[in-house]
């Protein structure tokens, strides 16, 4: 199954990255597990993530544009 895959690399990267992720989150419970990350992918309502994401983003690229120069 490619998500079930895709969820245990997840895992696998965080657990490579836990030192460091530490340094800005409490892990009181460590990495959550490829259930625990299943189950909040699978509860976002896609579309209102996508407008989340998408004005995240566009945050990121204006704030780059006033950083360098760029207007």
């Amino acid at each position: 199954n490619l998500w079930s895959r895709t969820w245990k690399q997840m895992v696998g990267f965080a657990k490579l990255k836990e030192e460091f992720k530490k340094t800005f989150l409490e892990l009181p419970h460590g990495i959550p597990s490829e259930d625990t990350i299943n189950r909040v992918f699978y509860s976002i309502e896609s579309i209102q993530f996508e407008s989340c994401f998408t004005g995240w983003v566009n945050s990121i690229a204006d704030l780059t544009k006033r950083t360098n120069n760029c207007y």
